[in-house]
């Protein structure tokens, strides 16, 4: 799969043609499509935080939530690469970093927390498609399409409806 960053370098596809780096410094048309990769990657610690902090406090949970978050793992390397998160850019949670997780967060029954699990899941997808939607490239476009398709499989498998 093509990293979002090799989205961007690619350029927009509003003139159908890729943009050199001189180009994109002049149109700025990189810019709000960085912007959306930076916010998806930020939700995504944010999501690895709640499923790390979720496993903590309901261990049972924690081997239904691993793929989800192996998921969760390979989004981010797509869209930021192999980087560590800066604390400047990002928030402090590093995808499945256990020790940024806190339990005490977490609803005390295990269903409870499973529901704000898969809300919380739900939102993300729906800002991917809203990220996809506003995309002003489409490689980023179907890239973002293709991260909310793998969550929504997972939240399928999560709750055993088949659907989701």
């Amino acid at each position: 799969m093509v990293g979002a960053g090799a989205v961007l370098a690619a350029g927009s596809t509003s003139a159908c043609l890729p943009l050199d780096g001189a180009d994109q410094e002049r149109s700025g048309a990189a810019d709000p499509d960085r912007r959306r990769v930076e916010a998806m990657a930020a939700q995504i610690e944010e999501l690895q935080a709640l499923l790390a902090a979720t496993a903590l406090a309901h261990p049972p949970l924690g081997t239904r939530l691993a793929a989800l978050r192996e998921c969760h793992t390979a989004h981010h390397r797509v869209l930021v690469g192999d980087a560590t998160p800066t604390p400047s850019s990002t928030p402090s949670t590093v995808p499945n970093d256990p020790s940024s997780a806190d339990p005490a967060t977490v609803p005390a029954s295990a269903r409870a927390a499973m529901t704000r699990v898969r809300t919380t899941e739900e939102a993300h997808v729906s800002a991917l498609a809203a990220a996809a939607a506003m995309s002003q490239s489409g490689a980023l476009a179907r890239l973002f399409a293709v991260l909310a398709a793998g969550v929504e499989q997972h939240l399928a498998v999560l709750t055993g409806t088949g659907e989701s």
